[in-house]
């Protein structure tokens, strides 16, 4: 798969507003929009949004149909929701799970679909 044919897969695809996609030959780039910061790390003002994106590493050469592409952003949309999940879920006004704290790192390996194996 070409970057270009991978961007046009990628550019097929939609999510919340706000959210977009880019393929390069590392691997995806996600980018969405955030309007509230819920740990207020960042501080935002009211009515000020930040663009924060994310990385998912992955050999381009490796994919080789739309389906496995296509699989690797949902499975990164549903990391980046389950994050926003841990984020916003409390007792008691504390966080539940904190997805910051060390060794929370959930992020799914795009390996896995490409039928890819590390030695």
């Amino acid at each position: 798969m070409t970057l270009v044919e991978g961007q046009a897969i990628l550019n097929s695809i939609t999510y919340k507003p706000g959210w977009s996609f880019k393929l390069t030959e590392g691997g995806l780039d996600m980018f969405r929009l955030l309007r509230e910061d819920s740990t207020r790390v960042i501080k935002l003002k009211p009515g000020e949004t930040l663009t924060i994106s994310r990385h998912c590493s992955f050999a381009l050469c490796h994919i080789q149909d739309a389906q496995c592409l296509i699989d690797i952003v949902h499975s990164e949309v549903v990391w980046l929701e389950m994050h926003e999940v841990d984020e916003w879920f409390k007792v008691t006004g504390k966080l539940w799970h904190n997805p910051h704290a060390s060794g929370r790192d959930k992020a799914l390996n795009a390996n896995l679909c490409i039928g890819f194996t590390a030695s």
